[in-house]
């Protein structure tokens, strides 16, 4: 039952205790309020001697004029505040808030009140960084999220946001979840005699004055903004009414301790909760976060954390405030209504296993291509009868299905689609939730509007620009097989593409390849042994820089594997884009195919796109990209941020979700618990060893270190050691 404290208007009543103190105090504090805005805001108090010597004699400088310019603008601002019919009333509010919370609203450090002292206590008792938490209290003050009369509305959208956590891939347990709201809810149901409801002769801005003298904090032109919001103009003493009620609700140092409790979790939830969307790394591959105190102690991690925390505080929308912890890029919000979809199938459980022999063809029918419709309609890609018969509608629903799972969309449903068909909807989920998380830890929410995303899995370039992806480009990225560098002496996955963040600086046409040492030495060393004349077939010639070293070149022009275009990244260990010579390869569903670096189909509409938004002449750009053999570097003027990334799961043209090939296992290695991945090991250990490195003794490896030797090609433990 809600009890009206504060309905009875007109009824004479004694005041006793805090409840007089309260009318009293606003009764007089008001009166020093308005005769302090007044005083400020209109009459000019006579000058001193000393003022009038100063403006006779004319004295004064650029800075003081500035200040005076500055301090009568802000004048201004204040006597139009003070003339607002509604400041009389909002000077009352600040007086009634001062009683109520012991100190004035002010953005000077002001005396702790007795609940921020239980929250710091509860703070320092639980430990968990507390050096965070207690300077988020001092910023948002005591009871942001719960006060003596419940949870405030950020605590309310906080609870909400934290109990829907699994939409996003995160357990709400690791939030308190449910336990956290329902102490809130017991908390709340204890106070329910004793809810302050406003008296109805306030009318609309009733609930609004028992909001901002509940608030934590309140500024004037925050006041006046609500009151404007909600129109009327209640009287004064509506004011002393509420508040008397305010401080019968909150009376008893139980409820003080029970709200200073409950505030202290919240804001620990929340800040848990920033953290996990902004900077603690769990998917990697290669970034995992091992102690969070170690991250939060970084200057700049602990300042963009505080912002991120005021922000939130602050926020008029406290909801909004937090779906903005979201990542900005579209896919994550189309991906949160692909996962619900896929929790859904995996909780109807109704995806069954297909023989994986079959062979079901168009225009075929039986008792098999109902089966098929019947997974297909589980997963949502069927929607027509399931009548047995193969027809046009089954037709496009594998061919969906199809091209949303790497597979060539001809409505063949042989082994690989049925394999397909076999993943278990709980795996789909549980991919779909991995690639959430990789999406809070992308750093795409850093790199502006405009950026260039290559997603390893997906073999695809994309352009985005605001909240919209305007380009595709299909690439092919580094091979997962086996390698070894001889002259790095190492082995493994080591042509695998990079994640990396970077920014792409230039445009070149008609590049030449200068053959980098790892290939000079390998794989042309092996070439040439087979063929004498290799190099010359494919144009490679031998030069001499500038700085005297010696290389081999690949000319421009046809053949060469750069292809027409290259596209420079800052610091990125020679990995670059560029066209290619081998275009037909681009056809091909899975191309990981490359030692490393990134090749782009359809490079010089790429080119063009990047060269004429930075300013450059397009009929220019294309003479430069259309000659056959000129060279030319073209500089960015603003050079445009890139990253490469590793999601099992994108977002296609149509919307759709295509689930991909974790094509360097590092899903797998998350699911093993073995992140970041090994990728490489010394050359001839037992450990990822091409079937081609012969077993080599560690120290023998070792000595061809020190001596700056390469690994043989053909190794001989006699001549070489070993």
């Amino acid at each position: 039952m809600v009890c009206l404290l504060a309905v009875e208007e007109t009824e004479a009543q004694p005041r006793r205790g805090r409840e007089a103190l309260v009318g009293v105090a606003v009764a007089g504090m008001l009166l020093g309020a308005l005769t302090a805005a007044v005083v400020h805001s209109g009459a000019k108090a006579p000058a001193t001697g000393h003022a009038q010597a100063a403006a006779a004699s004319g004295a004064g400088s650029a800075q003081a004029a500035g200040d005076a310019s500055a301090g009568a603008a802000a004048e201004t601002r204040e006597i139009a505040a003070a003339e607002d019919p509604l400041m009389p009333l909002v000077l009352a509010i600040e007086a009634a808030r001062a009683e109520l919370n012991g100190a004035p609203d002010t953005d000077a450090a002001a005396p702790e009140t007795a609940m921020a002292a239980l929250e710091k206590k509860a703070i320092s008792k639980d430990g968990w960084l507390a050096d965070l938490r207690l300077t988020f209290l001092g910023d948002a003050g005591a009871g942001a999220l719960v006060d003596a009369g419940g949870a405030t509305a950020l605590g309310r959208a906080l609870l909400d946001r934290l109990g829907r956590a699994a939409d996003h891939g995160l357990d709400p347990a690791s939030y308190g979840m449910p336990g956290l709201g329902e102490r809130v809810a017991a908390f709340e149901a204890s106070l329910a005699g004793a809810q302050v409801e406003p008296p109805p002769g306030a009318g609309a801005a009733g609930p609004v004055l028992v909001e901002l003298l509940r608030a934590p904090r309140m500024t004037r032109a925050k006041a006046l903004e609500r009151l404007r919001e909600v129109g009327g103009s209640p009287d004064a003493s509506y004011v002393s009414t509420i508040a008397e009620a305010l401080a019968r609700s909150r009376s008893g140092p139980e409820v003080s301790e029970r709200a200073a409790a409950l505030d202290a979790e919240l804001a620990r939830e929340l800040l848990r909760h920033v953290l996990d969307f902004t900077v603690i790394r769990r998917a990697g591959p290669f970034r995992v976060t091992r102690k969070v105190a170690d991250v939060t102690a970084r200057k700049k991690t602990r300042r963009k954390l505080l912002e991120r925390l005021h922000d939130i505080a602050a926020a008029d929308e406290p909801e909004a405030a937090l779906a903005a912890l979201d990542p900005p890029h579209p896919f994550y919000r189309r991906l949160l209504e692909v996962y619900a979809h896929y929790r859904q199938v995996a909780e109807r459980d109704c995806a069954e296993a297909l023989p994986t022999t079959w062979r079901i063809r168009p225009e075929t029918n039986g008792p098999e291509v109902q089966r098929l419709q019947e997974r297909l309609a589980c997963e949502g890609y069927y929607t027509g009868p399931v009548d047995g018969r193969y027809g046009d509608a089954l037709f496009a629903a594998v061919a969906d299905y199809q091209r949303h799972h790497e597979l060539e969309p001809d409505g063949m449903v042989f082994e690989g689609t049925l394999r397909s068909l076999n993943v278990p909807m709980q795996r789909r989920a549980e991919q779909l939730a991995l690639t959430l998380q990789r999406w809070r830890e992308s750093p795409t929410r850093d790199l502006g509007d405009f950026y260039i995303r290559v997603n390893l899995p997906a073999f695809e370039l994309q352009v985005v620009d605001g909240a919209e992806v305007t380009h595709r480009h299909r690439v092919i990225v580094g091979t997962n097989r086996l390698d070894d560098d001889k002259v790095a002496l190492v082995q493994g996955h080591i042509n695998r593409t990079r994640l990396f963040t970077t920014r792409l600086y230039q445009v070149i046409a008609n590049p030449s390849w200068i053959l980098p040492v790892r290939v000079e030495k390998g794989e042309m060393k092996a070439k040439l042994a087979e063929d004498p004349d290799y190099l010359e077939k494919i144009g490679v010639v031998k030069r001499t820089l500038d700085n005297g070293r010696e290389v081999l070149v690949q000319g421009r022009g046809e053949g060469n594997v750069l292809g027409k275009v290259k596209f420079l990244l800052e610091e990125s260990n020679a990995i670059y884009l560029h066209d290619t010579d081998k275009r037909e390869l681009f056809r091909e569903t899975r191309r990981d195919f490359s030692h490393g670096c990134i090749r782009v189909q359809k490079p010089l509409e790429l080119a063009e796109l990047l060269l004429v938004r930075d300013g450059w002449d397009r009929d220019e750009v294309r003479r430069s990209l259309g000659a056959k053999t000129v060279q030319r570097g073209m500089d960015l003027h603003h050079p445009v941020p890139l990253v490469t990334e590793y999601m099992t799961v994108d977002v296609a043209e149509d919307g759709g979700a295509t689930f991909l090939t974790d094509i360097y296992g590092y899903d797998a290695d998350y699911a093993a618990g073995e992140l970041p991945p090994k990728t490489q090991a010394r050359w001839g250990s037992p450990v990822l060893r091409p079937s081609w490195v012969p077993a080599v003794p560690e120290e023998v490896v070792e000595g061809w270190r020190r001596k700056g030797k390469p690994a043989p090609h053909d190794y001989d433990p006699k001549r070489d050691g070993g």
